[in-house]
């Protein structure tokens, strides 16, 4: 496996666990009486605090995106940047919102997005190959 794709693999890893430690703060926040037996009755005891981690995974990959360019901070701590296939320049917001959203749903199917990822070794994700982006080490965009 090439270091590009292991660097964006650790980008991912230390983008979920920044989402990670957001919600278990916000968890923590949660008064213990929400988390009571009537909770546990009407059988949502941990139903909610899904829908909790999906809010915090859409809104920090969204944000990220749109704030930054399409870079999220795992992308930034290891130097990877998204840019458009064609022509190597940085993909315009529509195109960053859109990639994001796929890869929200790339998310929710991550056994297949996984795959298609090791696949033969290529390295692409489901949303970069729809949207027509490819994520790059940032050593090779600022000597082009």
């Amino acid at each position: 496996m090439k270091e590009h794709s292991i660097r964006r693999m650790g980008a991912f890893i230390i983008d979920m666990l920044l989402i990670s430690v957001a919600y278990t703060g916000l968890m923590l926040l949660i008064p213990v009486e929400q988390l009571s037996q009537d909770w546990i009755l009407r059988g949502r005891s941990f139903e909610w605090s899904f829908d909790l981690f999906g809010f915090l995974t859409a809104f920090y990959f969204v944000g990220s995106d749109l704030l930054n360019k399409g870079e999220s901070p795992g992308k930034d701590i290891l130097h990877l940047r998204t840019v458009r296939r064609a022509d190597g320049s940085v993909p315009g917001y529509g195109r960053s919102l859109a990639r994001t959203l796929l890869k929200l749903i790339s998310i929710c199917i991550l056994p297949v997005a996984a795959f298609l990822y090791l696949w033969k070794g290529r390295g692409f994700t489901l949303h970069d190959l729809l949207i027509g982006t490819t994520v790059l080490p940032a050593k090779k965009l600022e000597s082009a």
